[in-house]
Order: C-alpha cells, then sequence, then structure tokens
C-alpha cells in the first residue's frame, strides 16, 4: 500500500485494492477543493466590485477637490521689498 493518492475509479471498475474508504475520500476531498473554488471566486468577485467603487469615489472626489482648487488656494505672500506701512 502507498500513500498516493489514485483518482476515483470510473463505474464498473473496481476500487484500489488495499485502501478502504479510499474512493469517499477521495470524493470528498475533490467537494472540498470545488466549494473552496467557489467561495474564493465569490470573494474575489466582492473585491473587485469594491474596487471598482472605490476607484470611482476616489475620481468624483478628486474631481470634486480640482473644481475648488482656486477658492482654497494658498494666498500669495507679499514681494519681498515692498512699502509697509506700520501702525502704532
Amino acid at each position: 500500500m502507498t500513500n498516493a493518492i489514485a483518482w476515483p475509479p470510473s463505474l464498473g471498475e473496481e476500487t484500489p485494492s488495499g485502501i478502504p474508504g479510499a474512493e469517499n475520500k477521495i470524493r470528498d476531498a475533490l467537494r472540498r477543493v470545488a466549494a473552496a473554488q467557489s467561495q474564493l471566486q465569490r470573494v474575489n468577485n466582492d473585491h473587485q466590485a469594491l474596487l471598482r467603487r472605490s476607484r470611482r469615489t476616489v475620481h468624483v472626489l478628486l474631481n470634486l477637490f480640482q473644481s475648488y482648487a482656486p477658492t482654497y488656494a494658498a494666498q500669495v505672500a507679499p514681494a519681498s521689498g515692498t512699502l509697509c506701512e506700520e501702525r502704532i
């Protein structure tokens, strides 16, 4: 008996000798793999949709801030060498 994994036999074929319940174990493993793949696909789709919405939100906010940029621009410092009157 080896520890190698074998595929379940097709209908009409004999089960691997010396490995009791191997067919059921392999089928269960394949079911678990299929379930994990479908769950991973759902999670990937959810994350992809979230990233698309986030990208749209960031673009909207950037456009908003760029449209208000002139309003909130930094004040221009007075040029050096200009005359200033001091109040007393």
